[in-house]
């Protein structure tokens, strides 16, 4: 019963407990950061679109390091992740191109 009487409460406490846990910040931050990028992906400066995750900004992070880098689109961040975890994965994408 409380969950359907106070649903946007728990879905906001949630996506805090989220964010602190992945990525060390709170709900305040991540909107302090959308609010900065004018709520647009900081890589193509789009807004996001579409149902699920792709409706907001994805925290991107340094995987070695922690560091926050900002927001980005749904097609950004795996695009940047690709890059990451692929070394050569911009000439592949050139050749396939």
């Amino acid at each position: 019963m409380f969950y359907r009487q106070n649903t946007s409460l728990v879905l906001r406490r949630n996506k805090n407990n989220q964010l602190k846990s992945k990525y060390g910040i709170t709900i305040e931050q991540y909107e302090a950061m959308v609010a900065e990028q004018n709520g647009r992906c900081g890589l193509c400066f789009k807004l996001p679109y579409g149902n699920g995750p792709a409706s907001v900004l994805h925290v991107d992070h340094d995987h070695e390091t922690d560091v926050i880098r900002g927001l980005l689109c749904m097609k950004c961040n795996s695009s940047i992740e690709r890059v990451d975890n692929v070394s050569n994965w911009l000439e592949l994408a050139d050749i396939w191109c």
